[in-house]
C-alpha cells in the first residue's frame, strides 16, 4: 500500500491523486445497461453487488437481452485515476463476453479509451485488465456484433480518488518547517 500526494494532467485540466490507494470503486457507481433487463435477478446493479461466490453468480449478474451492440455502463459518480478492471462472468455463459470491450474515460457515450478486449478461454471466469492509469468516471462494456446478449456477473474497478483541480486550486499548501 503506498500513500502519496500528486499532480495529474487529465485532459487538459489538473487533479489530485489523495491518497494513492488502489480500491474497488465500483460499489460507489450506479449502474445502467443499454436495454430494460427481463427480469429484477438480472438488474445492472446486480454486477456491482460485489457478491462472487462462483457457485452462485448466475444469481447476481447482469444481463443486457439480445440486441446489437449491447453495452453495460458504470457511472462512478466522481472521477477516479482508474489502475485495473476485473469481469467475471458465469461458467456457462462465458463465451459470450468474448469480444466485449471495456472502455475507461470521463465521456457518459461508448466512445471512451479501450482499456481492453475480453478474451474469453475455457474454464477461465475471471478476467483481469490492466488500464494503464486511466482518468475516468465512466466504465462501459460494450460488446460489438448483430443480435448479442451481454451478461456480467461481478465488474471491478481498481482505483484511487481524484479531486477536481476546482477544489484544490483554492487548498493552502504549508511547508513543513518542523524539520
Amino acid at each position: 500500500m503506498e500513500n502519496k500526494v500528486s499532480l495529474c494532467d487529465t485532459n487538459h485540466s489538473y487533479c489530485l491523486l489523495l491518497m494513492y490507494l488502489t480500491v474497488n470503486v465500483a460499489p460507489r457507481g450506479r449502474a445502467t445497461q443499454s436495454a430494460e433487463p427481463l427480469s429484477v435477478e438480472t438488474d445492472p446493479s446486480m454486477a456491482i453487488d460485489s457478491y462472487r461466490n462462483p457457485t452462485e453468480l448466475e444469481k447476481t449478474c447482469a444481463s443486457v437481452p439480445m440486441q446489437d451492440d449491447p453495452w453495460w455502463r458504470l457511472d462512478l459518480r466522481s472521477i477516479y485515476h482508474i489502475t485495473s478492471v476485473s469481469i467475471t462472468v458465469t461458467q456457462c455463459c462465458h463465451e459470450q463476453l468474448n469480444g466485449a470491450e471495456i472502455r475507461v474515460g470521463l465521456r457518459e457515450d461508448i466512445g471512451n479509451h479501450r482499456c481492453a478486449v475480453v478474451s474469453t478461454a475455457v474454464g477461465r471466469y475471471k478476467y483481469d485488465y490492466q488500464c494503464e492509469s486511466m482518468f475516468a468516471r465512466f466504465l462501459h462494456v460494450v460488446l460489438p456484433g448483430q443480435q448479442r446478449n451481454l451478461s456480467v456477473c461481478e465488474v471491478q474497478v481498481y482505483g484511487s480518488a481524484c479531486m477536481p483541480r476546482t477544489e484544490h486550486s483554492q487548498m493552502t499548501w504549508k511547508s513543513n518547517s518542523m524539520m
